[in-house]
């Protein structure tokens, strides 16, 4: 007996009736600009914007960085590793907004997997070709320094968005 799992363990959350038929009351106009301002959209172009942002403080960084450890091709390298992420982005997104397949759920479904497919490829390819490109100025700390940190830019979009909004004060 003290080894039984509890049934309530395996059965589905029930929802009230009264929560099933909860109606949401329509917002005036006023209300409904409220809203949007304290939740806007944010483009789709504004995460290649914060990549590109990201990256070039990398780059700035990684020159502060050659220029007093004397690693050499760390600038170009973390170039490179940015361009890596910004580059593919930059033409996925041009892909995705794109009016063909507009209005048809379908065709944008698969357009936003044929985009996202020609973003990984060219991203792998940019990759492989980094040796014969870079050369004897490839440091992969340096690129994979620049490519994962401005991967991760849209964080930094994310926090940025979070406090530049103005938050209503919850009184008690």
């Amino acid at each position: 007996m003290a080894n039984e799992i509890p049934k309530s363990c395996f059965e589905p959350i029930s929802w009230s009736e009264e929560e099933a038929n909860e109606v949401f009351p329509a917002l005036s106009a006023q209300e409904a600009q409220k809203w949007r301002k304290l939740n806007p959209q944010m483009g789709i172009w504004s995460l290649v914007v914060a990549q590109l942002t990201i990256g070039l403080f990398l780059v700035a960084l990684a020159l502060v960085c050659e220029f007093f450890a004397g690693q050499k091709g760390l600038t170009v390298s973390c170039l490179y590793g940015a361009l890596v992420v910004i580059l593919p982005g930059a033409v996925c997104v041009r892909g995705i907004i794109s009016k063909f397949g507009q209005g048809n759920i379908g065709l944008s479904v698969a357009k936003f997997f044929v985009w996202e497919s020609a973003k990984i490829a060219m991203s792998v390819v940019m990759l492989m070709l980094a040796p014969r490109w870079l050369g004897e100025d490839l440091s992969w700390p340096g690129l994979l320094m620049g490519l994962i940190l401005t991967f991760k830019g849209f964080w930094v979009l994310v926090v940025w968005r979070h406090l530049r909004i103005p938050r209503p004060h919850k009184s008690m």
